[in-house]
């Protein structure tokens, strides 16, 4: 959409809409996802009102309150606001994990990381929530690891994995209700001081794996979830699986799905990159390491008349994250399940692995080479749909700037796997990028090195309509491949492979 374009529109809304406002909220369409208005709880001041106005010039940081006790979590305005200050858009940035949620909420001006202090279960970094939904005995749901409830995780595995049932939808409604009303608590009780007189006009918007991006079904789902959670979330009684049952049928008033935006993972923790001096363009690669799977994205960045845009170029989501590598490690070695051994340790060194398994740390690598060879094996067919999609691009020869990101990067395993890619140029030519803390997050208990593990909240908490265009690889043109008679093979770089012959060119690192 152009810049000329999104102007007329929104002045075009503004008019419909009636009243003297200086902005309008977002309800256009846009190419891959929509946004929109918000419907807050029936009696909110405004509660019908699709308008928003220009950033409020923000005073200095409130401190963070050590808890959110004090403002009830159902709310979706301050409860002393008099809206004096008009109307603003909030966004609320979600990053739905495998292992941890994450959640940013921002206006144009400044973006707020959001702390789970006080929630059982959060470890030392604030910002990260387990994915644990307690289910006590008087059935009034709660965040985290409660004493003598009965505890549900792994809710985005099920969901990716197939999962569409009542059970799974309940469980994900309530978890993503909760997330929202210790969020918008949180926000009141920090910052309600820098926006206590101005009326709210919310919206979500939602990470997705690249790959799941192109499923419309899992989308409607995703978008289904999030509306009746924000019902869910608004009702002033403790939440309970008859509430979730009512807001999922639609008998509760909600946000509206206009209001929900869906983008791939990718766009939104590269989203503060493109607005930097470090952005380059043109090709580049990404791969997000989490609990349960490696998500590979290979993707250009470009402007099309001042718009962001992003063709997906290749994709890939396998369960080669870091449980599935303990679980690997665990049948390699002949550890049973049950054996004390086999629990998952996260954040050990791989010398640590090996004690804890009984074995040398040779062992250890040595069974490490076929996990391995299958997550290189998927960073390659990325690479081959990029090149057969955009042979070429520049960044063939010159090198792809190449993210390595997500919590399971950490682990030894997959940065020596990245920098022997890097090294060995295999399967294409890299260039390590990173992805720099934006100026406007707010977190003071966030350092640098961890910005990735919260950078897929922040890249969504900004205005749908400025994230960008998102063309799906099934949206691409059509360019049919295009391989020399002779010379060196595509597929292993001319390497012939690392630790077994490459199967396109047997080992010889040459077509022809």
């Amino acid at each position: 959409m152009t810049s000329a374009m999104k102007n007329f529109l929104q002045s075009l809304l503004r008019k419909l809409l009636g009243g003297n406002r200086d902005g309008v909220a977002n309800s256009m369409p846009a190419s891959g996802r929509e946004v929109g208005s918000i419907k807050n709880e029936p009696g909110s001041p405004g509660a019908t009102d699709m308008s928003l106005s220009k950033p409020v010039e923000p005073a200095p940081p409130v401190e963070p309150a050590r808890s959110v006790e004090s403002i009830p979590g159902h709310l979706s305005q301050h409860p002393q606001s008099n809206g004096r200050s008009g109307r603003i858009q909030l966004i609320i940035g979600l990053d739905f994990g495998t292992s941890f949620t994450k959640v940013v909420i921002a206006e144009q001006r400044r973006a707020y990381a959001v702390p789970f202090d006080g929630i059982p279960g959060v470890g030392g970094n604030p910002y990260l929530l387990p994915g644990f939904l307690a289910i006590p005995a008087d059935g009034r749901m709660q965040l985290g690891t409660v004493a003598g409830a009965h505890h549900h995780s792994g809710m985005k595995m099920r969901i990716l994995g197939g999962d569409r049932g009542r059970d799974i939808r309940k469980l994900a409604t309530a978890f993503v209700a909760l997330v929202f009303q210790h969020a918008r608590a949180w926000f009141f009780q920090a910052h309600g001081r820098t926006y206590v007189n101005h009326t709210f006009d919310w919206c979500v918007n939602v990470g997705l794996p690249t790959e799941h991006y192109h499923d419309d079904a899992l989308m409607a789902f995703y978008r289904d979830i999030v509306d009746a959670a924000w019902a869910a979330s608004i009702r002033p009684t403790a939440l309970d699986l008859e509430a979730v049952d009512a807001c999922l049928d639609g008998r509760q008033p909600s946000l509206g799905r206009e209001a929900i935006g869906l983008f791939p993972e990718f766009v939104a923790q590269v989203s503060g990159y493109v607005r930097t001096p470090l952005r380059r363009s043109d090709l580049h690669l990404l791969m997000d390491v989490g609990a349960g799977t490696v998500d590979v994205a290979a993707f250009n960045v470009h402007k099309e008349d001042g718009e962001d845009v992003f063709p997906i170029l290749g994709k890939s989501v396998e369960n080669h994250g870091v449980h599935f590598l303990h679980q690997h490690r665990l049948t390699s070695a002949g550890i049973a399940p049950g054996d004390p051994r086999a629990p998952f340790k996260g954040g050990i060194t791989d010398a640590e692995v090996a004690r804890t398994l009984g074995l040398k740390l040779e062992t250890l690598k040595h069974n490490d080479i076929a996990f391995g060879e299958h997550v290189r094996d998927q960073v390659s067919r990325v690479v081959r749909q990029a090149r057969g999609n955009y042979p070429l691009s520049r960044r063939w020869d010159e090198g792809v700037p190449f993210f390595l990101c997500g919590g399971g990067s950490r682990a030894a395993f997959y940065s020596a796997l990245a920098e022997q890619m890097i090294a060995l140029r295999n399967p294409c030519r890299l260039v390590q990028a990173r992805l720099p803390r934006p100026d406007r997050l707010q977190a003071d208990r966030m350092t640098e090195e961890s910005y990735d593990r919260i950078s897929v909240a922040y890249g969504l908490s900004f205005d749908p309509l400025d994230i960008g265009r998102i063309i799906r690889t099934d949206e691409l043109p059509r360019i049919d491949p295009v391989v020399p008679e002779r010379g060196q093979c595509p597929r292993c770089n001319g390497t012939g492979g690392l630790h077994r012959p490459c199967d396109r060119c047997g080992g010889t690192g040459l077509l022809g």
